[in-house]
């Protein structure tokens, strides 16, 4: 298990500082826009403008990144149990019943801890089924509102925290 994270480690510190140097190139004004400005201005995203276009790829690697902290939680919870996972499973909130404009204020609330989990399931999701559970479709679209609603500033800090959070982690569960 520690080969198998502390490689899943290495790679999403690697799409992280990728995310960073995409970051520190952009005007800070760009930071402010946000996912739902981006394609509401380019039905094509191949006309995006190239700071607009680094905006949509410093995105890409920070959901890279998420995908490898998801699934470092996931292996910690299934090798060493449910209350050692480092952040929160967030499809728990499936079980609240709440409605969607409940859960946005949650993960609005919670997205330092949420964000990952919202980036990783916004490109690998599963998609709807015919045996519909409604509390998860709500939970997706609600995740899918706030993440059109945060700016790439909002996105990035808060995958930052997540990061930090798990570098502590790890280094207390003795992974790293």
């Amino acid at each position: 298990m520690k080969r198998e994270i502390r490689q899943l480690w290495l790679f999403a510190k690697h799409y992280f500082l990728l995310a960073k140097r995409l970051k520190s190139k952009l005007p800070p004004k760009y930071l402010n826009k946000t996912p739902r400005d981006i394609s509401n201005s380019y039905p094509n995203p191949a006309a995006a403008k190239v700071k607009d276009k680094s905006l949509m790829l410093m995105t890409a690697h920070l959901s890279s990144c998420s995908v490898r902290l998801v699934t470092i939680d996931e292996r910690i919870q299934k090798n060493l149990g449910e209350t050692d996972r480092i952040c929160s499973n967030y499809l728990d909130l499936c079980k609240s019943g709440s409605s969607v404009t409940q859960l946005q204020k949650i993960l609005l609330q919670k997205k330092d801890e949420y964000i990952h989990q919202m980036l990783r399931d916004s490109v690998a999701h599963i998609e709807r089924s015919p045996h519909r559970n409604k509390h998860k479709e709500d939970l997706f679209e609600a995740r899918q509102q706030i993440l059109e609603k945060l700016t790439f500033r909002e996105i990035y800090d808060s995958i930052d925290k997540v990061v930090q959070r798990f570098k502590k982690g790890l280094v207390v569960k003795n992974v790293l």
